[in-house]
């Protein structure tokens, strides 16, 4: 007997540690957004896949968040794209605080990341450390 353990066993192995590890990873996270956005209507979207299909025609992406607030009929809820949360609002005073909220100055870096390149990083794609010093003289 050269190893009780061959070297397909051990591939296999590792193959279903690193899948178990990465559902659980998405349930965790699956399970922190539901806690976040639980008390906000939602539009359900495909397992894994989420509304991400609808979204594909960038002209009618515009019409299918309008017709998804009649369905919600309500100005803020929530969309799954994917694994993540995205919410929605049309609200002023929403808007008005999350704009002015300090809580809120960190970029989302699902949506960011594919736009820094590492050379050029302007005030929009700049994290917060770089531009918060001079955030009044920014502001009109």
């Amino acid at each position: 007997m050269a190893g009780f353990f061959g070297i397909d066993t051990l591939i296999l192995t590792a193959i279903i540690i690193l899948l178990l590890s990465a559902s659980w990873h998405l349930y965790q996270k699956r399970k922190f957004y539901r806690n976040v956005t639980s008390k906000l209507p939602t539009i359900y979207g495909i397992p894994f896949i989420g509304l991400a299909h609808q979204f594909v025609d960038v002209k009618k992406f515009y019409h299918k968040i309008g017709i998804g607030f009649d369905i919600l009929k309500k100005s803020t809820g929530c969309a799954w794209v994917g694994t993540t949360p995205y919410i929605m609002t049309v609200d002023p005073q929403v808007i008005k605080h999350v704009l002015s909220s300090p809580e809120f100055l960190e970029k989302a870096k699902d949506l960011y990341k594919h736009f820094q390149n590492g050379i050029i990083s302007g005030l929009i794609l700049s994290p917060v450390k770089k531009w918060k010093a001079d955030r009044k003289a920014i502001s009109p």
